[in-house]
């Protein structure tokens, strides 16, 4: 079977249901047949209170710092709503360039990321964020998740805080139902999470 062809060939995405639409497109487009089987989904937080709280008092805060594009996705509609003009007294800043265009589409255009090393180091290694003594931040995120962005702005001075917007949950309890899609298609199985893994195939 030419690796370009997928004909017959089940193709397991266990990416969160809202992320797959690319992903089943390029699996359609070359005769695959996708089957949804999520490890994990991303449940909206944003109509809790003291998230909403937070987000009322934005322009208190001198930097809101987006954790992801899925933080950008279920708390900026909410920021929106708040604010008709973003606060010009808050600045923003993203892990990197795809939480920064998530920002962009709703009309966020000044973004801070790092240079290099997209995650939470890299944002702690640019100049303003070792110019944030007496500075109060807000980190919006998911339910948990890594502390080292928090615990090292806290330690440089500054006055954080969490607006927590999602939550992560794990909808797979029964692996038969898998088994019983995979059953119908005769070629090899692929079990993908990854745009980049799915691309790869047809290269």
């Amino acid at each position: 079977m030419s690796k370009k062809e997928l004909h017959q060939t089940g193709i397991v995405i266990t990416r969160p249901s809202h992320q797959t639409g690319e992903i089943k497109a390029l699996v359609n487009e070359h005769q695959g047949h996708p089957i949804e089987f999520p490890l994990l989904e991303i449940q909206s937080k944003s109509q809790n209170e003291t998230f909403q709280n937070i987000v009322l008092t934005l322009n208190d805060y001198d930097w809101a710092i987006f954790i992801s594009s899925n933080a950008v996705q279920f708390g900026m509609p909410a920021v929106k709503h708040a604010f008709h003009t973003l606060p010009e007294s808050t600045k923003f800043a993203a892990i990197g360039p795809s939480t920064q265009k998530a920002l962009k589409l709703f009309d966020v255009n000044h973004v801070l990321i790092p240079e290099e090393n997209f995650d939470s180091e890299g944002l702690l290694a640019t100049e303003e964020m070792n110019d944030i003594k007496n500075k109060k931040i807000v980190i919006f995120r998911g339910e948990g998740g890594r502390e080292t962005l928090a615990e090292t702005l806290r330690a440089r001075g500054a006055e954080v805080t969490y607006a927590e917007c999602y939550t992560r949950t794990f909808p797979q309890t029964n692996l038969d139902l898998l088994k019983l899609s995979l059953k119908k298609f005769i070629f090899q199985r692929f079990l993908l999470q990854a745009l980049r893994h799915v691309k790869s195939l047809f290269v």
